[in-house]
């Protein structure tokens, strides 16, 4: 579902652009969002990811298995998953703490389902090459990013703000109790 269409009624609608802007300061200061899912034992388990990008117009992200062994098999039993992305700016926070509230919202949860895996298109792995950039030729790019393998994407059907109490009331249009929909 395109959200980007006007009287969209997908429950992210509103917010995806907010969203897209903390998920791309994330990127920016913490290089990587955390990715829980559950073990087939019903254990909580949290992989560090990366290669997340998010689409600029759904609430999709897609992402490359690279080092995801477990997260993979669980994935494979048990699809849901929760994103949590932070801003760790140190000027954001810095500023934040001085003033007694944030301007803009400094994390968010977000809830949803991932497809199963499959081969990257072209253009995710030109996209994924422009973000690392020279980091991909130095030796641990080398390492770590030369195989763009397998592909998974995420699609989400809520979320919920990282609140910080009154530092950051009022920061999101809808309140994080309606936005937020776990049994989704």
């Amino acid at each position: 579902m395109d959200i980007s269409d006007p009287g969209s009624d997908h429950p992210l609608a509103a917010q995806w652009p907010t969203i897209k802007r903390l998920t791309t300061r994330t990127r920016r200061t913490s290089l990587a969002f955390s990715v829980a899912s559950v073990d087939p034992d019903g254990n909580p388990w949290v992989t560090p990811i990366g290669s997340l990008m998010f689409d600029r117009e759904r609430p999709r992200a897609v992402y490359f298995e690279l080092l995801t062994r477990r997260l993979s098999a669980h994935l494979d039993q048990n699809p849901r998953v929760v994103v949590l992305g932070v801003d760790s700016g140190k000027w954001l926070w810095l500023r934040s703490f001085l003033k007694g509230r944030f301007s803009s919202p400094p994390g968010i949860r977000l809830v949803g389902r991932a497809l199963p895996r499959r081969a990257p298109t072209e253009a995710e792995i030109q996209r994924w090459y422009r973000i690392t950039g020279i980091g991909r030729k130095t030796r641990g790019g080398r390492m770590l990013w030369t195989s763009c393998q397998w592909a998974r994407e995420i699609e989400f059907d809520a979320f919920e703000p990282v609140s910080l109490g009154p530092m950051t009331r009022g920061l999101w249009t809808t309140p994080s109790s309606a936005a937020f929909n776990p049994a989704g």
